[in-house]
C-alpha cells in the first residue's frame, strides 16, 4: 500500500471518530507535551512542538476548537516555564507565543476550508449538486469490498430521463438543465440519508441502495418514481425515466461492470418503450436472472 493511502486512511479516520475525539486526543498530547517540558533542562526549546496538537485540532476539530486550544497550549507553556510573574520580559514571551498559536490555528483552519472546498468541487456535479461520477464509482467500488466482508445485499439503480435530447432541441438548455436539477432534487427528497445519488453525466442519474435486497428495492423504488412524478406535475412538465435496477447478492469484479450491467437494464426498458422499471439479480454464478 502507497504511503498517501496509508495516510489518506489515517485521515479518513480521524474524521470518522468526530470533533469531540479529536479534541480529547489534542489536548492529552498537550498536557503530555507540559509534563516533558516540567521535566526537561531548561536549553531545550519545547514550543515549536506545541504547533502539533494545535494544527491538528485545527484541521480535524475546527478554528473554534483550534483557538481554544492555542489558548490552552500558551498557558501550559507559560506555567511549566514558570512564566507566571509579571514584568515585561514575561509578558512579552507569553504575548509572542500567543500570537504565533494563534496565528497557526487559524491559518490551518483556514487551509481545512480551501482544501474541504476544493474535494467537494472534485466531487461535486455543479449543476445538480449530486456526486459526479468519478465520486460515485469510488464510493461504490468501497461499497462492493464492504459487501464482500459484510455479505449483504447491494442494489444499484441506473436512471435515464426519456427523450432528454428532444427537450433541449425543442425548449433549449435552460429548461434541460432545470429539469436535471428538478429530477436531483426528487430523488434527494424521496431516499434514505444513507443511500447514494449521483449524476453520472447528462441525463443520466445512478442511486445506490446499501444493504438492500431486490424485495425491498421493489417497494422503494415505485415511491422514487410516484415522488418525482408528483413533483413534475407540480411544474406542469411531462417526463418519464427509465431505470434498471440491480441488486447483487456476491460482489461483481468491479463498480464498472456492476454500472455496465444496471446500464443494460436501462436499455432494456428502453427497448420496451421507455417509462418503467427492470429489475434483476446478480448471483454467486455471476449470471444475472431477469425479472
Amino acid at each position: 500500500m502507497r504511503f498517501e493511502d496509508i495516510l489518506r486512511k489515517y485521515f479518513n479516520y480521524l474524521e470518522r471518530k468526530g470533533k469531540t475525539f479529536n479534541i480529547v486526543v489534542g489536548l492529552t498530547y498537550t498536557a503530555l507535551l507540559g509534563i516533558v517540558d516540567y521535566l526537561t533542562a531548561e536549553e531545550f526549546m519545547l514550543t515549536l512542538f506545541y504547533l502539533m496538537p494545535i494544527f491538528f485540532v485545527a484541521w480535524f476539530a475546527g478554528r473554534n476548537a483550534g483557538i481554544a486550544l492555542a489558548l490552552v497550549s500558551t498557558l501550559t507553556w507559560m506555567v511549566v516555564n514558570n512564566y507566571t510573574a509579571i514584568n515585561f520580559f514575561s509578558m512579552w514571551k507569553i504575548t509572542t507565543s500567543l500570537g504565533y498559536f494563534l496565528i497557526i490555528s487559524i491559518l490551518f483552519s483556514k487551509l481545512r476550508q480551501m482544501f474541504d472546498y476544493v474535494r467537494n468541487l472534485s466531487q461535486t456535479d455543479h449543476l445538480t449538486g449530486l456526486l459526479n461520477r468519478r465520486a460515485f464509482l469510488q464510493i461504490l467500488a468501497n461499497e462492493i469490498l464492504r459487501q464482500g466482508r459484510n455479505n449483504q445485499p447491494l442494489t444499484l439503480a441506473y436512471i435515464d430521463i426519456d427523450n432528454f435530447k428532444d427537450i433541449n432541441d425543442n425548449f433549449g438548455h435552460t429548461k434541460g438543465d432545470y429539469i436535471l436539477q428538478l429530477v436531483a432534487g426528487s430523488f434527494v427528497q424521496s431516499l434514505r440519508k444513507t443511500d447514494i445519488i449521483a449524476r453520472l453525466g447528462g441525463d443520466e442519474f445512478a442511486i445506490l441502495l446499501p444493504d438492500m435486497d431486490q424485495l425491498a428495492a421493489q417497494a422503494v423504488i415505485p415511491k422514487v418514481q410516484e415522488h418525482f412524478q408528483n413533483n413534475i406535475y407540480q411544474h406542469k412538465l411531462e417526463v418519464t425515466l427509465s431505470i434498471g435496477v440491480l441488486t447483487c447478492l456476491q460482489s461483481p469484479v468491479s463498480a464498472d461492470e456492476m454500472i455496465t450491467l444496471a446500464d443494460n437494464l436501462m436499455y432494456e426498458v428502453k427497448r420496451g418503450g421507455r417509462n418503467g422499471v427492470h429489475y434483476a439479480v446478480y448471483h454467486e454464478q455471476l449470471s444475472l436472472d431477469l425479472n
